[in-house]
């Protein structure tokens, strides 16, 4: 799903979402929508062009059985984890990486 000012043809985010059944220590009694890739332009529209990208995610998610969002966001990423948290989404895990030797 991408998103653009209705005077522009300019791309102001993306927000890409699949449903898979959630894992079971999360148990929200439906699938959950993966948000693996969400990006405004810049951090000064995640308020207008962010929000309005996860609310047109989750109505047809919704309306599909999701009962949950789930979205990647790096530790790096302040302006993004900021937004997230303002949406009254809160951090469920961290994950560690490292090369395979």
């Amino acid at each position: 799903m991408f998103t653009a000012e209705n005077d522009t043809p300019e791309i102001l985010g993306f927000v890409i979402g699949k449903l898979m059944p959630a894992p079971e220590v999360y148990n929200p009694g439906g699938l959950t929508v993966i948000i693996d890739d969400f990006c405004v332009q810049s951090e000064n529209l995640w308020q207008s062009v962010g929000a309005r990208l996860i609310e047109e995610i989750k109505i047809p998610t919704q309306s599909k059985g999701a009962t949950q969002i789930l979205v990647v966001c790096g530790s790096h990423d302040n302006p993004k984890r900021k937004f997230l948290s303002e949406q009254n989404l809160s951090i469920a895990s961290e994950w560690f990486v490292g090369g395979i030797v």
